[in-house]
C-alpha cells in the first residue's frame, strides 16, 4: 500500500497534539478519580448486600446446591409457561443453571465462596472486582473516542478539503483507509491499556486481592478457576475487543454518512449507548433475531448474568462480533474505494 508508513505518522501527529492530548489526559484523570470513589461507595454496600444473597460465608452446603437445583427446576418450569417471544429475552433459567452449577461444583470441590471472587462481578471484594468496574467505565470512554475520532478523520476531513488533498497525492486509497484506522486503534487501545495498569496498581494497593482464585463459569454450565492475574487479562481483551469494534463502527458510519458527520457521530453513539436495548426489544418482538451490539458483550458468557438473549453463549456471540468487525471493514473499504477525488 503506498504512502501507508507516511499517512500512519501523520495521523498519529495529529491526534497526539499537544492541547488534544492534555485534554484528554485532565479527563481521564477526572473520570478516574470520581469512579474510583463510586466503586469505594459500592465496595461497602456489595459485601451487606452479599451477605443476604450468598448461600453461607463459608462452605457451600448440600442444602445450598438443593436449594438452587430447586430454583433452577422452578425456573425451567416458569419458562416453559412462556411464549416463543417472551422466552427470547427471559434470563432466569440461564442464570438459575449458572448458580445451581457453580454452587454444585464449589461443594464437591471443598471451595468456599470467601475463598474466591466471582469473574466480572462486585464481589467480596478482590481487586478484580475494581478492574472490571473501571475498565466497563474505560472502554466506553475509548469507545466514544475512537468513534469520534474516526469519523472526523473522514466526514471533517471531506468537509474541509483536507481528504481531496490526501486523494490527490499518489497515495493508494487502502494505505489512507487503513492508515487512519490503524492510527484511531494504536491511540485508543494504548490509552486503554495503560489506564489498565493504572487501575491495577491501584486496584492492588487501595483494593487489596481477598481471594486467591477467580472463579468463573461458561455457557451456565463449566466452571473454571483463574488467577486474579488471569481474571484482569480476560477483562483487558473483552475491553480491548469491545473497544475495537466500536472504533469500526465508526469508519463504517463515516464511510456511509460522507460528510455529515454530525449523523455519522449520533449513529455510533446510540449503538453503543443504547443499541443493545433496542436489539433486547427486537429479539422480544421477532423470533430468532440475532443483535449485533448485544454480542459484543461476550464476556457475559463467562459470568452468572449470562447473554441478554437466551439462546445466545459464548461461541455464537464471538462469531457474530468477528462478522460485525469483518464485514464493516471490508464494506469501508469498498466504498471509500469509489471515493471520487471531486466529490
Amino acid at each position: 500500500m503506498e504512502g501507508f508508513g507516511n499517512i500512519l505518522k501523520a495521523e498519529l501527529f495529529k491526534l497526539a497534539k499537544g492541547k488534544q492530548l492534555v485534554k484528554l489526559i485532565v479527563a481521564l484523570i477526572i473520570i478516574f478519580v470520581v469512579f474510583t470513589i463510586l466503586f469505594n461507595f459500592l465496595y461497602e454496600l456489595a459485601g451487606e448486600v452479599l451477605n443476604n444473597t450468598t448461600a453461607t460465608d463459608g462452605e457451600v452446603t448440600e442444602e445450598a446446591v438443593e436449594i438452587a437445583k430447586a430454583n433452577y427446576d422452578e425456573a425451567v418450569k416458569q419458562n416453559e409457561s412462556l411464549n416463543a417471544y417472551r422466552k427470547m429475552t427471559n434470563t432466569n433459567v440461564y442464570q438459575a443453571k449458572a448458580v445451581y452449577n457453580l454452587y454444585k461444583y464449589m461443594y464437591e470441590h471443598n471451595v468456599s465462596i470467601s475463598s474466591v471472587s466471582m469473574l466480572g462481578a462486585i464481589t467480596d471484594l478482590s481487586a478484580n472486582s475494581y478492574i472490571s468496574f473501571m475498565m466497563d467505565i474505560m472502554a466506553t470512554i475509548f469507545a466514544i473516542f475512537g468513534i469520534v475520532i474516526m469519523i472526523k478523520s473522514f466526514a471533517g476531513e471531506r468537509s474541509n478539503g483536507t481528504l481531496k488533498m490526501q486523494l490527490l497525492r499518489p497515495i493508494s486509497k487502502d494505505a489512507i483507509i487503513i492508515g487512519k484506522l490503524l492510527a484511531t486503534w494504536i491511540v485508543s487501545i494504548g490509552a486503554l491499556i495503560f489506564m489498565f495498569v493504572v487501575t491495577c496498581v491501584v486496584g492492588v494497593i487501595a483494593f487489596k486481592v481477598n481471594a486467591s482464585q477467580v472463579i468463573g463459569i461458561l455457557n451456565g454450565e463449566n466452571v473454571f478457576m483463574i488467577s486474579p492475574a488471569g481474571a484482569m487479562i480476560i477483562t483487558l481483551i473483552y475491553h480491548i475487543t469491545y473497544v475495537s469494534q466500536f472504533i469500526m463502527l465508526g469508519l463504517f458510519a463515516a464511510s456511509l454518512m460522507k460528510k455529515n458527520s454530525g449523523g455519522s457521530i449520533a449513529i455510533g453513539l446510540v449503538a453503543l449507548l443504547v443499541g443493545g436495548n433496542i436489539e433486547q426489544l427486537l429479539g422480544y418482538i421477532f423470533v430468532g433475531y440475532i443483535g449485533i451490539s448485544l454480542n459484543i458483550s461476550w464476556m457475559n458468557a463467562l459470568t452468572l448474568n449470562g447473554p441478554s438473549l437466551n439462546y445466545m453463549n459464548l461461541y455464537s456471540m464471538l462469531g457474530i462480533s468477528i462478522l460485525w468487525f469483518a464485514g464493516m471493514l471490508a464494506a469501508s473499504i469498498l466504498m471509500f474505494r469509489k471515493e471520487d477525488v471531486h466529490s
